[in-house]
């Protein structure tokens, strides 16, 4: 069997954005949905689920959005970019290993 690299590439990267997502915000479980239907390209949308999820054990009600729902802060947004970064950039570093144990919290070995 032929190894894709590219393949291979686009899904390590996807895991290690899910890993940084499942430490940042300690969620029950990730739920992946890849998509490609409208254009040639392939894309990932990584749904974090928690325990106040709308509809536990279905897909995501992923609604069309009107344009006028509320949205978090820019100040909470850049701190949570800010966040995921950091996560990011240790998970870069190959002595780093970010890890969730079985109750979900997150840390470094």
């Amino acid at each position: 069997m032929t190894f894709q690299w590219p393949a291979a590439g686009y899904w390590l990267e996807t895991m290690r954005v899910a890993r940084a997502l499942m430490v940042y915000y300690r969620p029950l479980k990730m739920n992946y949905e890849t998509l490609g239907n409208t254009s040639p390209h392939l894309h990932t949308h990584l749904l974090p689920r928690y325990v106040e999820d709308p509809r536990p054990g279905h897909p995501f009600p992923l609604l069309a959005q009107q344009g006028n729902q509320q949205q978090i802060s820019e100040e909470r947004f850049l701190t949570e970019v800010d966040g995921l970064r950091e996560i990011l950039a240790e998970r870069r570093r190959p002595e780093v290993e970010v890890f969730l144990d079985a109750e979900g919290n997150g840390g470094q070995r």
